[in-house]
């Protein structure tokens, strides 16, 4: 067994232990369950995205802030998917953390651009957005689909 699959096996078997400690018998009852809120949180920002994309389309600066706005506060799944995610994501956890702050603080940026009303600091701005989003998906996306819900992109 390689070093790298012996240390992602200790990992989940250290989130599955921690997941039990917590009273997590659903986790344990399903590691690879489709974690759903996860799911209807991604759904929502996609939305959000394109709500932001018709604000900009239409220079409605206010639709656009608040369309970043729900994306930087974006709700967190229940601890028991956020566990199996954890898991799922293994040594590479940090990775995707990263790219969920980096997401965060570019949808924050888009609100303060957004206020100030200057249409090309807002495309800008949310273009850093869309790279934030496109750098998780090309990182997690295609194995997340094929652990969680049994296919490819």
């Amino acid at each position: 067994m390689s070093v790298m699959r012996d240390l992602n096996r200790k990992v989940r078997v250290g989130v599955l232990a921690m997941g039990a400690l917590l009273g997590s018998t659903e986790l344990l009852a399903n590691e690879a369950e489709t974690p759903h809120e996860f799911n209807g949180i991604m759904k929502d920002l996609g939305d959000h995205m394109v709500g932001i994309t018709e604000g900009i389309t239409r220079e409605d600066w206010i639709r656009v802030a608040d369309h970043a706005r729900a994306i930087a506060d974006h709700p967190r799944p229940p601890m028991t998917e956020r566990v199996r995610i954890m898991a799922f994501a293994g040594t590479e956890v940090a990775k995707f953390k990263e790219f969920d702050a980096e997401v965060h603080n570019a949808a924050a940026d888009l609100v303060d651009e957004a206020a100030g009303g200057d249409g090309s600091a807002i495309v800008a701005s949310f273009g850093r957005l869309q790279n934030g989003c496109l750098d998780c998906h090309a990182a997690f996306r295609s194995s997340y689909r094929e652990h969680f819900l049994g296919d490819g992109d």
